[in-house]
């Protein structure tokens, strides 16, 4: 069984939230999209006392997934370390509901990988 499986056939309406605390990060080569980064993000709560998230990859966690070659990779890599929050360009991916270690999570696709 694969760790991943991802089907552009089965876009879904989905709102990205604003800002994410990216808590993974992850390579694959996923045959026909080549070698794809894939980073955990957990959705940060923002209440009139501040914002707050989970520092673990949980039932909340989703993907993004985009070209490993991206700078965005980097990024997001120093962000896993340091724990800083990211704000996802909210019109570059499409939504699916795909597998991450044999559970459904939301995964959002770079538009180029199409």
């Amino acid at each position: 069984m694969s760790d991943y499986n991802f089907n552009l056939g089965n876009i879904i309406p989905y709102d990205i939230k604003a800002k994410y605390l990216p808590v993974r990060a992850m390579t694959a080569n996923l045959s026909s999209w080549g070698n794809v980064a894939i980073i955990g993000c957990n959705p940060v709560k923002t209440e009139s006392s501040g914002d707050f998230f989970d520092i673990v990859e949980n039932n909340t966690t989703e993907y993004f997934v985009f070209p490993q070659y991206y700078s965005l990779y980097n990024t997001l890599v120093n962000k896993v370390l340091s724990m800083e929050t990211w704000m996802p360009d909210q019109s570059s991916y499409y939504t699916i509901k795909g597998l991450v270690f044999g559970k459904q999570k939301y995964v959002h696709i770079v538009y180029e990988l199409n």
